[in-house]
């Protein structure tokens, strides 16, 4: 018998699904849709419908039609997808971390089938949950590093990655037959490069035979890199692009001499990027000012308590939701907006973008605005100039760095030196526009299709027939 693997997302585009099966024993990682900002059917007026949801997320093209996932009733009764009620599967689920483009399907899922991941993304999910960002109703079970896991006949193991996402883990998958290891999104110039040096070590000693890899900058939409530098494998951060602790230290360089409001948007999945701004606000002398959401968010996960701002929004106006009266009894006090007014520079405030019209009552003019893989977060999306044209309106200065100075994803040199470090028989380059670029010496390049089988025969990944 041999181990199978197919691809139904993330070959040539984001929003990995993937699936290895033994038997009867099926494991599929990553359970997201493609980021496409540009051709987002949802636009904020067009609604999802309740009933129908799994079958227009299928027609859409945001899930893709995996047998043996869905329930019958989200299929419906002329669908040609084979329900979970008649699969004779045994299978399970595992996320690698929880931005979007990796697991925002997940709630479709029939609740039966078991959904792994790391316990910080398990403990940061039932927070989303509190706060609206739910993907759906459903339970999860918490994994830790290291501690193998059984689904069906196929062996699972956690290791660190150190993508800014809480709880971001690769994972090592071990049917009876081979070694298969799935990267997620990993970085190399992140604050944690001893672990993810350390973790590199134990998978190259574990010999696999296939490495599926994300690969994401080596699309040339998604990485602008100057220079023409000979693209090789290396720990070298390539010339013009920053580490997260360059980008940090210079946010801290430009804040501290300002006596203006200092303002943030962040991604608040994203636990590295809010330690960074507590430290920076302690190290200028500012009071760091989160809205309630994020609040909750940061109370729960890095047990800090801040001070909270609340926008003039509706969502705020019920203080018995339980997040909301969590965070107002926790908090150590509510910044308003005249106290910002009379002494702007003791303050280091959050601006989402669904509450950018507050800096038109805010001392915006001259403030230091930091776009830190917030929301919007592409350039050219209708959401993004919308941002740009009110921030130019009220008179901040902008700074961005996401996708032009520094990256949430390894460089591609720093992928090349991953690929070779694990050097695994067989190479697979996906959540990318171009994965036929990482090439290697030391592995055979396989660079697999939609939805075709893969048998691993020998330690070869072959098409099967």
């Amino acid at each position: 018998m041999h181990s199978e693997l197919r691809f139904y997302e993330g070959i040539r585009d984001s929003g990995i699904v993937a699936s290895i099966t033994y038997g009867k024993s099926r494991v599929i990682f990553d359970f997201g849709a493609p980021f496409n900002p540009m051709t987002q059917p949802y636009d904020g007026q067009v609604e999802r419908r309740n009933k129908a949801w799994v079958r227009d997320a299928i027609r859409l093209g945001q899930i893709p039609p995996v047998d043996g996932v869905f329930s019958a009733r989200d299929l419906g009764p002329d669908s040609t997808i084979q329900p979970y009620e008649e699969s004779d599967l045994t299978t399970g689920i595992i996320i690698s971390h929880l931005h979007l483009d990796h697991m925002s399907g997940i709630g479709m899922v029939h609740p039966e089938i078991p959904v792994y991941m790391h316990r910080d993304a398990h403990k940061l999910q039932g927070l989303l949950d509190q706060i609206g960002e739910s993907v759906g109703d459903r339970s999860y079970s918490p994994i830790d590093l290291y501690e193998p896991f059984w689904i069906g006949d196929i062996k699972v193991t956690a290791y660190f990655s150190d993508h800014p996402c809480a709880g971001a883990v690769g994972y090592l998958i071990e049917p009876p037959d081979g070694k298969y290891y799935y990267s997620g999104d990993v970085r190399m110039h992140g604050c944690n490069l001893d672990r993810v040096l350390e973790d590199l070590e134990k998978i190259a000693r574990e010999k696999v035979d296939v490495l599926i890899m994300e690969t994401t900058t080596f699309s040339p939409w998604m990485f602008a890199r100057s220079g023409d530098e000979e693209l090789k494998a290396s720990l070298e951060i390539p010339s013009d692009m920053l580490t997260e602790g360059q980008m940090m230290d210079w946010v801290l360089a430009d804040l501290q001499p300002s006596d203006q409001l200092g303002i943030f948007n962040i991604y608040h999945r994203d636990m590295g990027l809010l330690r960074h701004l507590i430290r920076i606000a302690e190290r200028t002398g500012r009071e760091i000012v989160f809205e309630p959401k994020t609040a909750y968010v940061v109370m729960n996960m890095l047990g800090y308590t801040p001070h909270i701002y609340i926008p003039d929004n509706r969502e705020y106006e019920d203080r018995s939701v339980p997040y909301f009266r969590e965070v107002l009894e926790r908090t150590p006090g509510i910044v308003t907006q005249e106290e910002i007014c009379a002494a702007p520079g003791r303050y280091l405030l959050q601006n989402s973008y669904e509450n950018i019209l507050e800096l038109f009552d805010l001392p915006s003019k001259g403030a230091k605005y930091y776009h830190l893989y917030g929301v919007p977060l592409v350039r050219g999306t209708r959401e993004y100039e919308n941002m740009k044209r009110i921030l130019d309106w009220v008179g901040v200065e902008y700074t961005t760095f996401a996708n032009l100075y520094c990256f949430n994803h390894a460089y591609p040199n720093n992928l090349l030196y991953m690929a070779e470090k694990i050097a695994a028989r067989n190479l697979i380059g996906v959540h990318s526009s171009a994965p036929e670029k990482l090439v290697t010496p030391v592995s055979r390049q396989v660079l697999p299709e939609k939805g075709v089988v893969y048998r691993l025969v020998n330690g070869e990944l072959v098409q099967a027939e």
